[in-house]
């Protein structure tokens, strides 16, 4: 128990650190490639569909890591009504994002080009709300690997994309 405990908790450090690495590299080239008008604007695209899921999530994420801690029904079960959720969740956070978007108080001089990214934005919605059911419920299932990899993996996308 303690030496899984230590190599997870080392295994979670290391990946925290290395994210922090890869998230400080992908700032530091898009403030040297972007302007600070492109800058703004793109801080602004990249944090709309967290804050979208955030606001529109309905208590999913918490539910669906306290029935699985409990254990109360099966997992195969469980993975189908989470996903059955998410599908009707999904579907609603995605008319939320399209109506939410071209508001003009969210950009008063350039809402052309936030209109431009109208879609992405929605589709961003639905997949950072897959992506944090999922990870809260292999927390709760006790994949810590995964967890640390997925993160790994969503830190240094965004910057192998952009190059």
């Amino acid at each position: 128990m303690s030496s899984t405990f230590t190599r997870q908790f080392s295994q979670s450090l290391v990946t925290k650190i290395l994210m922090i690495v890869l998230r400080l590299a992908k700032n530091a080239i898009l403030a040297r490639v972007l302007g600070p008008m492109d800058r703004g604007i793109f801080s602004l695209v990249s944090s709309l569909p967290e804050l979208i899921m955030t606001v529109g999530n309905c208590g999913i994420i918490n539910a669906a890591a306290y029935q699985a801690a409990n254990e109360t029904v099966s997992t195969k079960k469980l993975f189908a009504n989470i996903n059955l959720a998410l599908l009707l969740l999904a579907v609603l956070l995605l008319a939320i994002a399209l109506f939410w978007v071209p508001q003009e108080w969210l950009v008063k001089d350039d809402v052309q080009t936030l209109l431009a990214y109208q879609w992405p934005i929605a589709l961003a919605t639905v997949l950072v709300l897959y992506k944090t059911v999922n990870i809260n419920l292999l927390n709760v299932l006790n994949r810590i690997t995964s967890v640390n990899l997925f993160s790994l993996f969503e830190s240094l996308l965004p910057l192998l994309l952009f190059l």
